[in-house]
């Protein structure tokens, strides 16, 4: 490979010989420079200290399979921005069975997003209230169709930090509240 010693200071490019030609352009001198970047990360990557870094475990829980997918691809969408420029990692568990959320739930889950009607007789209060046993600090955010405030006043009541209509902006809004969580503003 090239070295810095290929480097020519009066013209600012990278020159030497590779594979008996001779390289001399500014193409070079980014392909240089791209490369030490690359270099770089992966040192930075590979020598980051790992219990400095903040793990995000987040739930969703939605039954309708479409709806999950979606959720689980926007918040997924936004947590990427974040895990490369700062020292965070996350996980997405996502189900379409509050017994299997109860049974898998994790005591180091930080957030959930749950939807309130969630079939088999379970509402997102049920689970909230399991959350709250097992990680008492997880934000919770409750998404539903039905915009009751009697509902409303009782999520928020225990402990749900956001309660959603389920509408075309919802996931956009669901984004920006893991982005308020992960950056400390919320």
């Amino acid at each position: 490979m090239f070295s810095w010693n290929d480097f020519n200071l009066s013209t600012g490019f990278f020159c030497t010989e590779y594979k008996g030609v001779y390289l001399s352009s500014p193409a070079l001198s980014t392909f240089m420079a791209l490369y030490w970047q690359r270099v770089i990360l992966r040192y930075k990557i590979l020598n980051k200290n790992t219990n400095s870094m903040k793990t995000y475990n987040i739930v969703v829980v939605e039954d309708n399979e479409f709806y999950n997918t979606l959720l689980t691809k926007q918040l997924d969408f936004c947590a990427k921005k974040y895990e490369a420029s700062d020292d965070i990692n996350y996980q997405i568990t996502s189900y379409t069975s509050v017994k299997d959320c109860m049974r898998n739930l994790r005591a180091d889950t930080n957030v959930a997003f749950l939807d309130y009607y969630l079939g088999d007789g379970f509402t997102a209060l049920d689970v909230l209230k399991e959350i709250k046993i097992k990680s008492p600090d997880c934000k919770v955010v409750v998404f539903s169709r039905i915009e009751n405030e009697e509902i409303t006043k009782e999520i928020i009541s225990n402990g749900a930090l956001e309660f959603l209509a389920k509408n075309k902006n919802a996931f956009v809004l669901s984004g920006r509240i893991l982005e308020d969580i992960i950056t400390g503003q919320c």
